[in-house]
């Protein structure tokens, strides 16, 4: 400990006669360990605290855990608790119940419940970061009701993946905003269900439950881990399948849930060297049946807005265009030993 001024001023024996020095430096080291009221701890193997800049730098083996299962490492932290900050950098692991962020540079505001996710190289070039969401048993799709079928040019089970299995994503940067419950993912995004596979130039979840690391909170308040409830991607999206098959277009719009899928736009769908466009791509994955359609507005333009977001169609509605090739399509079916309904099929309008 430093301090400045008398820990003892002169002619005084008894120190609590005296005001006494000012407090200005604490280290610690092997181990340390700081706990809050609401039971929030932090351990590191060496600590720097500034008392009067209400600040502490934490080196090696940083271990911060919230109750009852959210947990963050790291190599260094800082915490600033004037402005309310809090600074990891290193190998960063973020975990709560089976959720799992990764990278080297996350910053959380506590007083905004923002945090923002990083992982710059040493040579300056943006590394990657990821996340795992493991979606709960209870937020499987239950059976839905039989609706009328969409019209248009339908497909096999290509798109067909488990409801169950857990999202991955990675990214350049992540931007979580606690409150909004909104977490946006920017950089050459690349998600994937099972087989299903996304990738985008911007990605945006929205979740229900917790991801920030809002030490603030008591244990009354503190949230479950977070459960996705809708993914939004936009700019160059593409899906594609187990078996090759690929769709791109402008937008696309997922509903875990329901596992269900819609891609829009200026949608393309490729099997080999058959080709099929339109504006609208619905996707079922609970079966993997797809359907491609035009919709266009009344003056002609696609079906999209300019920010990537699906608008309603209110002209005329248009059969999509397609290019096969017999020969592959039947040596395709072949190889799958499929049903004539598992190969592209049209379905005519009303």
């Amino acid at each position: 400990m430093t301090y400045e001024g008398s820990a003892t001023p002169q002619g005084e024996s008894d120190p609590n006669t005296s005001a006494g020095g000012k407090l200005k430096r604490i280290m610690a080291k092997n181990p340390v360990s700081m706990t809050q009221a609401n039971g929030d701890t932090v351990t590191s193997r060496g600590a720097d605290f500034d008392p009067v800049a209400q600040r502490a730098v934490l080196d090696g083996d940083v271990v911060m855990t919230q109750a009852p299962d959210k947990r963050a490492t790291a190599d260094r932290a800082e915490i600033d608790q004037a402005l309310k900050t809090i600074v990891l950098t290193g190998d960063v692991v973020v975990a709560q119940a089976e959720n799992v962020i990764k990278g080297r540079r996350l910053v959380f505001n506590q007083l905004t419940s923002k945090m923002q996710l990083t992982s710059p190289a040493a040579t300056g070039a943006a590394g990657r970061i990821s996340a795992l969401f493991h979606q709960s048993k209870s937020s499987a799709p239950a059976a839905k009701p039989q609706k009328p079928r969409e019209q248009g040019i339908a497909f096999g089970a290509s798109f067909k993946t488990d409801p169950g299995a857990p999202v991955q994503v990675e990214a350049t940067r992540l931007d979580v905003d606690d409150t909004a419950k909104q977490a946006v993912f920017t950089g050459d995004v690349r998600a994937v269900q099972g087989d299903f596979v996304i990738r985008a130039a911007e990605l945006t979840a929205a979740y229900t439950g917790s991801a920030g690391l809002n030490g603030a909170d008591t244990a009354a308040t503190k949230q479950a881990a977070a459960q996705l409830s809708r993914i939004k991607a936009k700019t160059k999206v593409q899906i594609t399948s187990k078996d090759g098959q690929s769709a791109t277009g402008d937008w696309a719009d997922f509903d875990p849930k329901a596992n269900t899928a819609t891609l829009g736009g200026d949608v393309v769908l490729t099997q080999g060297k058959n080709v099929v466009r339109g504006t609208k791509l619905v996707i079922d994955m609970n079966t993997g049946e797809t359907v491609i359609k035009n919709e266009a507005l009344a003056d002609g333009r696609p079906n999209v807005s300019a920010d990537g977001t699906a608008t309603a169609a209110t002209g005329v509605s248009s059969r999509p265009s397609a290019v096969f090739y017999p020969g592959e399509m039947k040596a395709n079916s072949d190889k799958k030993k499929s049903k004539a309904t598992d190969g592209w099929q049209a379905r005519p309008n009303p």
